[in-house]
């Protein structure tokens, strides 16, 4: 059912149903690690254009409330995340590109931005001609049926995006998040969706009603429904993300690692996806199925744009094609 492709960092699913949670560990590691000289290099040979170190003294979260944006810093990385799906990307007022510091203290960026990327196709029957398609609104065969669509939440060309938050980004290492962490149903439009440790396929039994679990765990909803802009697809794939790091400073390797777990869930019945899709795509007219529809041959993958580099033209990174990567 599920397939793990190597060196890609990339999921396949067969197909995932109206309401159907992807419960799978898509969990991702960025680790940073020393090459001979490759971080004593990289931050000798940039173009410094602004004396000293990044500074970091952004808040990581609001004291009572979520904020749009969070710090990963709890070990020697730094990684900015955005409650759109946007991760390790640049969020400073600063020049050059800084989304990803390694060690955190120095100008030492490898990332000008990361996310998630989700395409599917969306199931039709045989038999679903373009002419039944024009008033059917049966599951498996509607005006959607048989297209291809993805929802980008990281393009590196940037007219490809479609993530739109759904809630804020919660910081445990924030002052207060203890308090304003939401123990319930963050989201009262999508109730399947929760800020506490509840996936047993991912976290040991004894983590299973925390808020977190690391040292600094950050939460964050988000889809791709609520975009308008098209982006280069017909229209929305249908998909909740639920997005969780974690990080520590121990043990011996985890001090410059940090992780992601996402979960996926297919939210083409839920009331106010429908209501915004037909309103966007149809003039308001009642052209999709109420009871949503499957999504077949999902694919889920991560995405990056590395630049080791304080100047995005000094890009000190290349591709090695015989090892595949990047």
């Amino acid at each position: 059912m599920l397939s793990m492709l190597p060196s890609r960092s990339a999921v396949a699913v067969r197909s995932l149903r109206a309401r159907q949670v992807l419960r799978a560990p898509l969990l991702f590691a960025v680790v940073c690690f020393p090459l001979a000289g490759t971080a004593a290099t990289a931050e000798a040979q940039v173009k410094r254009t602004a004396p000293g170190a990044i500074q970091l003294g952004m808040s990581s979260g609001f004291t009572l409330a979520a904020s749009p944006v969070a710090l990963i810093q709890a070990n020697e990385v730094l990684c900015a995340v955005i409650n759109d799906g946007a991760t390790c990307t640049d969020v400073f007022p600063t020049p050059g590109p800084v989304g990803f510091v390694w060690p955190k203290e120095t100008r030492n960026n490898f990332m000008f931005g990361s996310g998630p990327q989700i395409t599917g196709i969306v199931s039709a029957r045989d038999g679903c001609t373009a002419a039944v398609r024009e008033t059917s609104v049966d599951p498996d065969c509607f005006a959607w049926s048989g297209d291809t669509t993805g929802a980008f939440f990281h393009d590196p060309v940037g007219r490809r995006v479609h993530g739109a938050p759904l809630a804020g980004l919660y910081d445990s290492s924030a002052p207060g998040q203890s308090d304003a962490w939401p123990d319930g149903v963050p989201l009262p439009d999508f109730p399947s969706a929760t800020a506490i440790v509840d996936d047993t396929t991912v976290f040991h039994e004894g983590l299973i009603g925390r808020q977190a679990v690391s040292l600094q765990d950050t939460w964050a909803a988000y889809w791709e429904a609520g975009n308008l802009q098209s982006g280069g697809r017909p229209h929305p794939l249908g998909v909740l993300i639920e997005q969780r790091t974690l990080a520590w400073d121990y043990p011996d390797g985890n001090e410059a690692t940090i992780f992601f777990v996402y979960r996926i869930t297919n939210i083409t019945d839920n009331p106010r996806f429908q209501s915004e899709s037909e309103l966007a795509h149809f003039a308001g007219a009642d052209r999709l199925p109420d009871e949503g529809w499957r999504l077949d041959s999902l694919h889920f993958s991560f995405v990056a744009d590395p630049d080791v580099s304080w100047e995005l033209t000094d890009n000190h990174l290349t591709a090695a094609m015989p090892f595949d990567m990047m």
